[in-house]
């Protein structure tokens, strides 16, 4: 039995896996380094800002939850009554309650 003289005689190669194996590292290099960029960019971005990178996620979320934002929109009846409420305790004379209701209506 014929022993291979060196490890390329057990692997035919015609450069096509050598340049493909380099084009993959080449990318993967480029990949990581924009990646690299990318963090350090938000990071020094968040912390310009004055917030904390490691809990900016939290924070914008907990923000959110507490606005009025996922409120749920009130009906056409409860903006009234809120309006009639209004000048009731006498927060909003009679000209801006009839202009605040004419607003609530032409937003139908």
């Amino acid at each position: 039995m014929p022993v291979p003289t060196s490890m390329d005689d057990s692997f035919p190669s015609d450069g096509t896996f050598d340049s493909m194996f380099t084009l993959f590292i080449v990318i993967f290099v480029v990949a990581a380094i924009g990646a690299a960029v990318v963090t350090v960019m938000n990071w020094k971005k968040a912390s310009d800002a004055g917030v904390n990178p490691f809990t900016m996620e939290t924070e914008a979320m907990t923000t959110l939850i507490k606005s009025q934002a996922l409120a749920p929109e009130k009906t056409l009846e409860q903006r009234l009554a809120d309006l009639d409420a209004l000048h009731a305790k006498g927060t909003i004379s009679a000209a801006e309650l009839a202009t605040a209701r004419a607003e609530v209506l032409k937003s139908l």
